[in-house]
């Protein structure tokens, strides 16, 4: 997953997203379910009219408002343990709950410390985050945020997801606390050892290991993150900041959107523009998990279920695009893509074009829109024989199909905006000018 830049606090800084997706397609393999249900702007008039008495006749078009019924555990997604969690006590006071944690502890400059070899039923000592530090030439100090990188966040979403990883022993727990860390993270169900390893010692007669990294919280006060993601995306191993928010979860395809689109007379087909070995790849209506699909093989193995396969920009000059790995799995790939993004002055899709005429492959256009504006400048119209997800496709597959694209005007943009920032001035000085006393 790629980050976002944007300027904050006078700064040009890129966001990079840590957090899990949470749905109810990642319900069923957790040892807490949560749910989630949806309802669109048009389950809630009845609400709407039951409680205030307003019917779909007071609201605009008819449509009232969008919410959510989730019914979770504080465990659900990627979350923040308070030391409330692991212990009525930290340090001999009441410990406290997640609303009672300062700020300070949430923010602060980051660090990862790659884990990755080292075996869970072991677990991770003080020695091995010693010798990373050495290896990354870092230095704790107070505050800093300290990820632990397991890679086990890829496997988010399989049976057994929570029994995988590394865990933090309390000797590194308490040497990483006895820095001035208030806040550690792992890419992982839990931040100590799995349940599975830490019961079977625990019956063995060793009862002190079990849940050690929590209960250090009972005598000294820190926070955890638990199932971070994307880790492998941060930029080095320091050298960013890291701010912690709870509560993240993203609603994609969904029978009500499907139904609402519908009665739109739109063929709404899910789909999504994935990371495959770092590539990006279209993938429409396939089942898709972004941590169990990592590479060609797994697509080449859901290919059998069906769905559309595209490659998108597969040669503009980015490492995320496809390139050579085109090349190595054209079988995979029903179509290539015509981007919207290129302008008179430059266009990159020159090559996808000719290599599509090469290779007999068809070429659809995509809007791929960031920006409003944007959607409709590139598409592509199909002949299908029918309006059904099965029938774009075997058209799409069929070449029936033909792209329709003008090139982007950011010139036209930027004077359009510009144009609207000086009318807005414009009415602005005559308001002023008009509410001066005579």
């Amino acid at each position: 997953m790629s980050g976002e830049a944007l300027s904050f606090g006078g700064r040009d800084v890129e966001v990079i997203d840590l957090s899990q997706r949470l749905g109810n397609a990642t319900s069923a393999f957790e040892p807490m379910p949560h749910r989630i249900e949806y309802f669109d702007h048009t389950d809630t008039i009845a609400v709407a009219e039951e409680k205030f008495g307003l019917g779909p006749e007071h609201w605009r078009e008819g449509l009232v408002w969008a919410h959510e019924r989730v019914t979770l555990t504080t465990h659900s997604g990627t979350h923040v343990d308070a030391p409330y969690h692991y212990h009525p006590t930290s340090g001999g006071r009441p410990a406290r709950t997640i609303d009672e944690v300062p700020f300070r502890w949430l923010m602060g400059d980051g660090v990862v410390l790659d884990m990755r070899a080292i075996d869970r039923v072991a677990g991770i000592r003080e020695a091995d985050v010693r010798a990373e530090l050495d290896r990354i030439g870092y230095e704790l100090k107070p505050y800093d945020i300290v990820l632990v990188r397991t890679d086990v966040s890829e496997h988010y979403g399989q049976a057994g997801y929570e029994l995988l990883h590394p865990g933090l022993r309390r000797d590194a727990t308490a040497w990483l606390v006895g820095q001035g860390v208030k806040l550690i993270g792992i890419d992982a169900w839990g931040i100590d050892r799995p349940f599975d390893v830490m019961a079977e010692e625990s019956r063995a007669g060793d009862h002190a290991q079990l849940w050690e990294s929590h209960k250090f919280g009972a005598d000294e006060e820190y926070l955890q993150i638990e199932k971070l993601s994307n880790l492998g995306a941060l930029p080095a191993p320091f050298g960013f900041q890291v701010l912690a928010l709870t509560c993240h979860n993203k609603r994609i395809h969904t029978e009500d959107l499907r139904r609402r689109a519908e009665d739109l007379g739109i063929l709404l087909i899910p789909g999504l523009e994935a990371a495959i070995e770092g590539k990006h790849t279209l993938l429409l209506d396939m089942p898709y998990s972004r941590l169990r699909v990592r590479n060609f093989k797994h697509v080449r193995a859901l290919r059998k279920d069906g769905g559309l396969i595209i490659a998108p920009h597969p040669f503009f000059p980015a490492p995320k695009c496809l390139n050579g790995k085109l090349r190595e799995n054209l079988d995979l790939f029903d179509a290539i893509e015509h981007s919207h993004f290129y302008t008179r002055t430059f266009n990159f899709n020159q090559k996808a074009i000719e290599y599509a005429r090469k290779m007999g492959i068809p070429l659809v256009g995509t809007s791929d829109c960031h920006r409003i504006w944007q959607l409709g400048t590139t598409y592509t119209l199909i002949d299908a024989d029918e309006k059904t997800i099965p029938g774009v496709f075997a058209a799409i597959r069929a070449g029936r199909v033909r792209v329709v694209t003008a090139p982007l005007e950011p010139l036209v943009r930027i004077r359009e905006k510009w144009d609207g920032v000086a009318s807005a001035a414009s009415r602005a000085m005559r308001r002023r000018a008009t509410d001066q006393p005579a």
